[in-house]
């Protein structure tokens, strides 16, 4: 009997308070535009955007991560994570959140120049410092 492997989309784990979340219209992601690198590769070479990805919005409306070569505005953080062969994300698109309390070590590839963006940008961000309270 064959077996498959899946994965489990949890809670976005930057947020530092879910129902702080402010969501957008979200949108379709433009994979043509990800750039090829390990960071948005799975196990078997599919591109993917993990969960926190900055990402972009573009004239023609498609959202692609910060770093694309395509030009666009920064919009706000990716909600959940998705891939490329994501068929619930096909025809409704993905989430973003624009705006909500967030653990700012969390979030991938922020740097003080995307932070000053996305809070020029969004509709009320705050950041927090990441603390791992669990003990051995």
């Amino acid at each position: 009997m064959p077996r498959t492997a899946t994965k489990v989309i949890s809670a976005p784990y930057f947020l530092a308070d879910e129902f702080s979340a402010t969501p957008s219209f979200g949108g379709n992601i433009d994979w043509d535009a990800v750039p090829d690198i390990a960071d948005y590769k799975d196990e078997d070479g599919n591109k993917i955007l993990p969960s926190g990805t900055i990402l972009k919005r573009c004239a023609d409306e498609t959202l692609v991560p910060h770093d694309s070569v395509k030009v666009g505005n920064v919009e706000g953080l990716l909600r959940y994570a998705t891939g490329e062969k994501a068929r619930a994300h096909a025809k409704t698109g993905v989430g973003v959140v624009i705006g909500g309390v967030v653990y700012e070590e969390l979030v991938p590839g922020l740097t003080p120049t995307l932070k000053d963006e996305l809070v020029a940008n969004g509709v009320g961000w705050h950041f927090r410092t990441y603390q791992n309270s669990l003990t051995a």
